[in-house]
């Protein structure tokens, strides 16, 4: 495991201060047997490589205007990605032994799941993975004493107007 975090402050004047702060977080978990938890029959080989990794990155200023008036600034970018992959992936099993109608995307390739007919449990690489790529930015432009104006892009851009409406 991976992971750091990091923040610097500065104090411009009696007025202005400004923040900045940064963390990331990076894991790889294999998994050689998979999981009893996914139904899995537990060999050696047909498990999982699970990867995770998440960078966040926040900036703030702030500006004070006389006794009891704020004004503050901040932005956020965050991003997430990984899942699981095959240990197997790449592997040309199914060509090698002359299986027709299976995909040839390195992605999906490895060994096919076999079944007994409820003897013993299936066994093979599992049949599906999961990965992600999420990122997002938020925008925050707020006076005290009055509604922020709010814009979020997580994967799309949206914002909202000092009353409310989108």
């Amino acid at each position: 495991m991976d992971q750091a975090s990091g923040r610097l402050d500065f104090q411009f004047s009696g007025r202005d201060s400004a923040s900045l702060r940064y963390s990331h977080y990076r894991v790889e978990d294999h998994q050689p047997f998979g999981t009893s938890a996914m139904g899995e029959t537990l060999l050696p080989g047909f498990g999982r490589v699970v990867t995770t990794r998440a960078d966040n990155l926040a900036l703030s200023y702030s500006r004070t205007f006389g006794r009891g008036v704020l004004h503050e600034f901040q932005l956020g970018w965050f991003r997430a990605r990984g899942g699981q992959l095959s240990p197997n992936a790449g592997n040309e099993f199914a060509r090698t032994a002359g299986l027709q109608g299976v995909t040839g995307d390195p992605r999906d390739s490895g060994f096919p799941q076999v079944s007994f007919g409820g003897q013993f449990g299936a066994f093979g690489d599992p049949t599906t993975f999961v990965t992600r790529d999420d990122r997002s930015v938020e925008l925050y432009d707020k006076n005290a004493g009055s509604t922020p104006i709010v814009l979020r892009c997580p994967h799309l851009l949206r914002s909202a107007r000092r009353d409310g409406t989108a």
